[in-house]
């Protein structure tokens, strides 16, 4: 795996700042993991009042991808938070306030750890069977999607001859959509996610988009 390692830190760095805004701190991943992971974290703007959260290091190394799939190999996640998040104070202990940090590290991970792939429309429950994320929400499992709240230029990063890196973005859900994803498609949840307006901004007490399934 070594062999395949690169740094992609200044490619994904200039286009975050390129295309959401500068860089006001990165979250540095401590686990003594082999594959090191850093989350990068634009703050708030006029442009766009949330917290923008971006993995930097996933894509460092290429994902196990089925025949045919190659060319989405690298990867890298993100999510936005309310502007009144404590990202100023986080603690890991404090699972609250901590677990969307938490699930990003661990996705980020996850492909290298698993010697697997995650790509879009992929679900993942938080245990079997599904238990909240968090005390404060029924958020239960995460779905692999694209971003919308920027630009559709912010999804990729062409880095020239080298494969590109894709930008997914993790959406946290309920019990009710993942087990409507599983029966109808990742499309037919999109839709209703439409219909809800949802985005990769994280409401830990949105609307339930599928609560009568």
């Amino acid at each position: 795996m070594s062999l395949n390692l690169v740094d992609n830190t200044t490619w994904i760095s200039n286009h975050v700042e390129r295309h959401i805004g500068e860089i006001s701190s990165v979250y540095h991943e401590l686990s003594g993991d082999n594959h090191h992971l850093d989350i990068l974290i634009v703050n708030p703007s006029e442009v766009n009042p949330f917290y923008s959260v971006v993995t930097c290091g996933m894509s460092n190394l290429p994902m196990r991808m089925p025949e045919g799939y190659e060319e989405f190999a690298h990867a890298e996640l993100m999510f936005c938070l309310p502007a009144d998040w404590p990202m100023n104070n986080l603690n890991p202990k404090d699972l609250d306030t901590f677990w969307p940090i938490g699930w990003l590290r661990y996705l980020g991970l996850f492909p290298h750890r698993y010697n697997t792939w995650l790509g879009w429309g992929h679900t993942i429950p938080n245990g079997d069977p599904p238990a909240p994320l968090a005390s404060n929400t029924r958020l239960s499992g995460m779905l692999i999607a694209s971003p919308i709240l920027f630009e559709e230029n912010f999804r990729v990063i062409d880095r020239g001859r080298e494969l590109p890196i894709t930008i997914l973005s993790v959406l946290p859900i309920y019990p009710e959509e993942m087990d409507f994803k599983l029966k109808f498609g990742t499309d037919s949840l999109l839709e209703k996610f439409n219909t809800i307006q949802m985005n990769e901004l994280i409401q830990i007490s949105r609307v339930n988009a599928c609560a009568e399934q």
